[in-house]
């Protein structure tokens, strides 16, 4: 998959938007704390007040351990799917999230490879991680408040629910509606993917990659 333009654009402007948000964080030079804390941000503030105090360490380590696993598969559909559902579900259980929130770590943190890499900050970091030319067609998109709506409003995926302002947006589960950060049903968070992936594949614009889509056409913070 090769850089393009406007592909590297887009990636440089996530990984300058991201350093803006978190402050004096910054993506480059690598720092694999750094980057963590970058990714538990996003999901830090659904966290119920009294709930129990995550392992931030272990988290930290599964985590980048997962993308180091994805990295030794075959770049196939066959091989990623089942990998991102067995690892939403174990960070979940292993640290009573929802799927909504592990989702959104793991997503996110492939993101950033996959930002870091087109953007091309690091030659030397991107030599050691060319999995991510491969595997760049099939990552999912981290789903959040803000890519929820914009699936609603622009395209009206039918799994989606926002109110008449436009400010809050839900996921239908059976008959209930709940937030990103509260989903925990794996088929309802397969089926927005797979309508991202639809609707990537029919636009009147050529995306390569659903991240590509996102970026240009879903308003969020990384």
């Amino acid at each position: 998959m090769k850089t393009t333009n406007a592909r590297k654009s887009r990636c440089a402007q996530v990984v300058e938007t991201v350093s803006v948000a978190k402050g004096r964080v910054r993506l480059f030079p690598f720092d694999q704390y750094a980057w963590f804390q970058c990714v538990y941000a996003t999901i830090q503030r659904t966290l119920p007040q009294g709930t129990p105090q995550i392992a931030l360490e272990p988290l930290q380590r599964d985590l980048f351990d997962a993308v180091d696993a994805l990295s030794h598969q075959p770049p196939t559909a066959d091989a990623f799917e089942p990998w991102i559902a067995g690892t939403i579900q174990t960070l979940a259980a292993t640290y009573a999230l929802s799927i909504g929130q592990s989702q959104r770590l793991i997503n996110t943190l492939l993101l950033y490879h996959y930002c870091s890499y087109h953007a091309e900050c690091d030659l030397a970091w991107n030599a050691a991680h060319q999995f991510i030319r491969q595997h760049g067609p099939l990552l999912h998109v981290p789903i959040d408040h803000h890519v929820l709506i914009g699936l609603k409003v622009t395209y009206d995926c039918p799994d989606i629910h926002i109110n008449r302002e436009r400010t809050s947006a839900s996921v239908r589960v059976g008959d209930a509606l709940v937030s990103w950060s509260r989903l925990d049903d794996l088929p309802a968070y397969v089926r927005i993917q797979r309508f991202v992936q639809d609707v990537k594949d029919n636009h009147l614009q050529p995306f390569a990659t659903a991240l590509d889509f996102a970026m240009a056409e879903l308003a969020g913070t990384p």
